[in-house]
């Protein structure tokens, strides 16, 4: 069977979002990102990529080198890019979110 990331699935238990900066930082988080900071980046399509639910879990607030060691192992390139980013700044995110709307304007135009 394949991996359970591979297969688009509504069920959240397992497959969800995982926020790169967590919900709730600390330690290494908040040298990176004063407490203003990361609430305007927390939410942010650029800080959010999919992962595993019970990998996900597991991850919960750990450093982003620690992360980026399960990122790197992921089956979606998605996921698999952002292990590829040497710190995770407010810059990392806007220029994620960035290339993320370039690509979702390329997949989905309206013609606006």
């Amino acid at each position: 069977m394949g991996s359970k990331e591979l297969v688009a699935n509504p069920n959240e238990t397992e497959l969800n979002l995982e926020h790169i900066l967590p919900q709730k930082p600390s330690g290494s988080w908040l040298d990176k990102f004063s407490k203003t900071d990361y609430k305007l980046y927390i939410y942010r399509l650029g800080n959010m990529t999919l992962l595993d639910s019970s990998t996900n879990r597991k991850i919960g607030n750990r450093s982003f080198p620690d992360k980026c060691k399960v990122f790197s192992k992921s089956k979606l390139e998605i996921t698999k890019e952002v292990s590829e980013a040497s710190i995770w700044s407010p810059k990392q995110i806007e220029e994620r979110q960035e290339k993320m709307s370039r690509a979702a304007y390329q997949i989905w135009r309206l013609g606006y």
